[in-house]
């Protein structure tokens, strides 16, 4: 019978057709029939949760698939680096107890860690991870395997059509749903340890994918007691610093002041947007801000917070985190009280006990997923700066001008001067990676620019952006400074799109940076503007800091 209908759609041409056909439904059916086990397994190890400690259900979601529900262990740290590190001591000691040879390999992500293994200890690798607990998970990295199917359980392993899927698969993610005691902002696959096989050839293990420290290595290297990466030329091995510049809009002794010094300001010497209500806006960002820190860039070692005589009620100071008021740093103090951001930027490289090397922050950046300091200065201490599309602007400096721009023509200026070149581009809202010698320099090269700059209360004319633009060139043309890369979104917070803006950015949440920024425009209600930011930074930073007050709990 089966010939006979292979014969009939040969001669009507079809066959071809049918074969394909054939083919799409059998694999329709394999994957439904996945999916239907995948859940049947699910709702056995719910059950199970019950009668494991430190175990939850958690709910994930996945642009390639449905909504899944794993279990999750009750993490202690809502850090990356903590989850990364918790997932490698996972597969080492696994590894470690089954006595199988590996070694740590470096890795061009900065989201997990990587080990090497001998591919013909493939089956003793199955044996060991099938002893874990059952909030182990297993994610199969081949673009060979259909989406739906890369993420197993890893007692799943050893079932005959997941293992030919495994055994065909060079790297194998092996991790822990990591999330909070109500199974909530999980940290997942992302994260986990990558365990590569390597392939035997002439007595040698050569890697399935290439890596900054070798491809090829002798058999007997992979001993317990050479499992640390090699210390890369290519890293950062220096200390990095963090500095934000800080004002509550909302303080009446602040408030104060600056009305009695705007009533010196004379008409028309300032551009309207000097001392606009949108610099000085306060959401709390700056909590939020140093939840990102601390989630995501665990590279920093000190956070210098600069105020004027202010301090938000929620901070708590700590070893790692200093205020630090304009009055330690202003060399001339007659300057104070200052209302201008590029003043009070030109004097933060005077910041005692600053690294050489730190990252300047507005409190509207946020770190959007982990990030490395490769990222912000080469291994040999040179800054990276990120230049943007957009341009400086063709017109002379004067109150007429914006602000920003006004500063970057100052500084277009000053580099003609000096380099003779002429600077077109501004760069982008993202953390600014600073040299505290290129600053001091900077002050040598332009003192009258410098010391005027500090002199202007608000915003003006003759600013020059010492932090955001003018840093950056000189960097670049005194050889301390590259051109660099980051994947930085930048939100205007006035615009009407505003909240489809912050709901892409919450479901994706893959850019390095994030800027969200408070401008004149109202294109959107502020009340209905404060709700979409407040619910949009709970939501992205969900989990307190060590730099907040801990609530007092009542007896």
């Amino acid at each position: 019978m089966k010939a006979l209908a292979v014969k009939v759609l040969r001669a009507s041409g079809q066959l071809d057709r049918a074969i394909s056909t054939r083919h799409r439904w059998r694999s329709r059916q394999r994957l439904h029939k996945h999916k239907r086990l995948n859940r049947e397994f699910d709702r056995k190890l719910e059950s199970k949760a019950h009668n494991e400690p430190d175990t939850v259900r958690a709910t994930i979601f996945s642009s390639s698939g449905p909504e899944r529900v794993v279990l999750a262990r009750v993490r202690r740290s809502d850090r990356v680096i903590d989850a990364m590190r918790s997932n490698r001591n996972l597969v080492e000691q696994a590894l470690m107890e089954a006595e199988i040879p590996f070694r740590r390999i470096s890795l061009d992500t900065g989201n997990r860690y990587r080990v090497a293994v001998a591919d013909d200890q493939r089956m003793a690798v199955q044996a060991a991870l099938s002893k874990l607990r059952n909030t182990t998970y297993v994610y199969l990295d081949s673009r060979k395997i259909p989406r739906p199917r890369r993420l197993i359980h890893v007692t799943l392993l050893d079932d005959r059509p997941t293992w030919a899927l495994a055994e065909s698969c060079s790297v194998w993610r092996v991790f822990e749903h990591l999330a909070t005691s109500s199974g909530t902002d999980v940290l997942g696959d992302l994260h986990g340890c990558e365990i590569e096989f390597w392939r035997i050839e002439d007595g040698d293990l050569v890697a399935a994918r290439w890596n900054e420290e070798f491809v090829r290595l002798p058999a007997d290297i992979f001993s317990y007691s050479e499992r640390t990466p090699l210390p890369l030329p290519s890293r950062v091995h220096f200390p990095i610093d963090v500095v934000y510049t800080w004002v509550a809009g909302d303080d009446p002794a602040w408030q104060q002041r600056r009305q009695q010094h705007m009533n010196d300001v004379h008409a028309g010497e300032y551009h309207a947007e000097a001392a606009s209500r949108a610099r000085f806006e306060s959401r709390d960002e700056l909590k939020y801000s140093l939840r990102s820190v601390h989630r995501y860039a665990d590279f920093v070692r000190h956070i210098y917070i600069v105020t004027d005589q202010q301090r938000p009620d929620w901070l708590q100071e700590t070893e790692n985190l200093s205020v630090v008021d304009h009055h330690e740093i202003f060399e001339n103090r007659a300057a104070l009280p200052t209302f201008n951001s590029h003043s009070i930027e030109s004097q933060l490289h005077r910041i005692d006990g600053l690294a050489e090397h730190y990252l300047y922050m507005n409190d509207d950046f946020f770190f959007g997923r982990r990030v490395e300091p490769e990222l912000f200065f080469t291994g040999a201490g040179l800054a990276r700066q990120y230049q943007s599309h957009a341009h400086v602007p063709v017109v002379s400096p004067s109150s007429e001008v914006k602000p920003v721009d006004a500063a970057a023509l100052n500084v277009q200026r000053l580099i003609q001067r000096e380099f003779n070149v002429t600077p077109t581009l501004k760069f982008k809202h993202a953390p600014y990676p600073q040299l505290r010698s290129v600053n001091r320099e900077i002050e040598r090269l332009f003192p009258e620019e410098w010391r005027q700059t500090q002199a202007n209360r608000f915003r003006h004319p003759s600013d020059i952006a010492v932090a955001s633009s003018l840093h950056h060139y000189v960097a670049l043309l005194t050889g301390k400074g590259v051109p660099g890369e980051i994947t930085a979104r930048y939100v205007d917070l006035g615009r009407r799109n505003v909240a489809a803006r912050l709901s892409d950015l919450l479901n994706q949440r893959n850019f390095d940076s994030l800027c969200l920024n408070d401008t004149d425009r109202d294109e959107i209600d502020e009340n209905e503007k404060n709700h979409l930011v407040r619910k949009f930074l709970e939501s992205y930073f969900p989990s307190p800091s060590p730099f907040e007050v801990q609530p007092r709990l009542e007896h």
